[in-house]
């Protein structure tokens, strides 16, 4: 499968430009400058006295929503974790419980199995990561994998399918 590699961004809007008509803002790459970057935006507003500020759009976030108001410092560590782990880190993020983003990098590292073309293909990489098929002679020609798959996925694991693959987790 293709991925598409898209830099994690936030368009930030002033707001005292918003408010009087004036489009004005800036494309910022979601790194630990935003504060920064944001600051040089609204001083180089065309609106006196700018100051506050919205994001008013985003993309490279993998579906994941983001507020107008979000912190600056969740935005930048979503984005190095997507960053690092891909949209496999949007899926597992956008479906789990979290006591914020550095809660959810470690579920993350804990429940992931990696990305896959089918429940099928995991199954056929299980078996072959905990058994030598080599030794097993015939009897590795009557594996039944989609059994195996069912077992896994009733039974401690789930899966999200995004644009990499078939994303596996296992339940913490």
């Amino acid at each position: 499968m293709t991925t598409t590699t898209t830099t994690a961004r936030i368009y930030v809007a002033c707001l005292a430009s918003y408010n009087n008509g004036t489009l004005y803002g800036r494309w910022i790459d979601a790194d630990d400058n935003i504060d920064e970057q944001v600051q040089a935006m609204l001083n180089e507003s065309p609106t006196p006295y700018a100051e506050e500020w919205a994001i008013h759009d985003y993309e490279g976030f993998h579906g994941i929503r983001l507020s107008e108001s979000e912190s600056f410092d969740d935005v930048s560590a979503l984005a190095e974790a997507i960053d690092e782990h891909g949209e496999a880190f949007a899926l597992f993020y956008d479906t789990i419980s979290c006591d914020g983003i550095d809660d959810a990098i470690t579920q993350f590292s804990n429940a992931y199995s990696g990305c896959y073309d089918s429940e099928r293909d995991y199954a056929e990489q299980y078996v072959a990561d905990c058994y030598n098929l080599d030794d097993m002679g015939d009897l590795a020609n009557h594996i039944d994998y989609d059994s195996v798959a069912c077992e896994h996925f009733t039974n401690g694991m789930w899966n999200e399918r995004g644009e990499d693959g078939l994303h596996v987790f296992r339940n913490l």
